[in-house]
């Protein structure tokens, strides 16, 4: 693909959610399996205004994962995505959030993160009903050593979510190393992607042989989570290493997910 064809494909894109970009996002976001260089160039339309209401969601997801890192010491990632993160929010949107835990961390982390937002009346999406201004979707949880995401999710708008997402709280290079495990993300905005992960070089998980009680632990309190969840909601993936959840899909569990 060219750089005129990149270019009428990204605003095109663009346009499917009402806004035109300038010319930096319009390189930043170019859908092309090449990199160019756009600093000259413009749309020939005005250029949507990002959203005044930005600074405000990302500011209350900020307070929210400062919290979370002194009380989940086992969550290693928490990122904005979506709408927020990609700067063109509506006043009334909620708030995505992608979270990535420790091995064998995932479910025990996400039962106690429930019982946390509902004792402290936290805004928080619940099953069934509308977004609401502001309230946290925890929409996407996976686990560190498993960050590559499933060959099904390897599409443009989760290449676009991905080259957008804001980390919030991040231990250890997990966002760097969720960058270089989805390298497929090129494919769809090389610009973008390449701008973000530069010459870093990921770690390489090393699995324990060891016995781990609280892997145990984490196997345990996924199953009932797993059969509340599977009759009561729409979701897409959900497996012992990860989930992804959003309202409009179907939930389907693999009991192989990620090995």
């Amino acid at each position: 693909m060219d750089k005129d064809e990149a270019v009428r494909k990204t605003l095109e894109y663009g346009q499917q959610y009402g806004v035109v970009y300038d010319s930096e996002e319009l390189e930043k976001r170019l859908i092309s399996d090449q990199s160019y260089r756009l600093k000259n160039e413009s749309p020939d339309r005005k250029v949507t205004p990002k959203s005044k209401f930005t600074m405000a969601k990302l500011k209350s997801a900020s307070d929210f994962a400062n919290k979370m890192a002194r009380i989940f010491p086992d969550i290693l990632l928490v990122a904005v995505t979506g709408s927020v993160a990609a700067l063109y929010c509506k006043e009334n949107d909620d708030i995505d959030l992608m979270i990535v835990t420790r091995r064998n961390r995932l479910w025990i982390n996400r039962l106690l993160l429930r019982i946390y937002v509902s004792l402290n009346n936290i805004p928080h999406r619940k099953f069934g009903l509308k977004e609401n201004k502001d309230d946290l979707c925890f929409n996407l949880w996976m686990e560190d050593g498993e960050l590559k995401l499933p060959l099904k999710k390897q599409n443009l708008k989760n290449a676009m979510d991905t080259i957008l997402m804001v980390p919030i709280i991040d231990k250890e290079d997990t966002y760097k190393n969720f960058l270089a495990e989805n390298k497929w993300v090129e494919k769809f905005v090389k610009n973008g992607y390449s701008q973000l992960l530069g010459e870093f070089k990921a770690r390489r998980q090393k699995k324990s042989r060891y016995f781990d009680p609280i892997s145990i632990l984490n196997w345990l309190v996924f199953w009932p989570q797993w059969w509340y969840m599977r009759g009561k909601i729409s979701s897409e993936v959900v497996g012992l290493r990860s989930a992804f959840f959003h309202p409009s899909d179907r939930i389907r569990y693999a009991r192989k997910d990620n090995r």
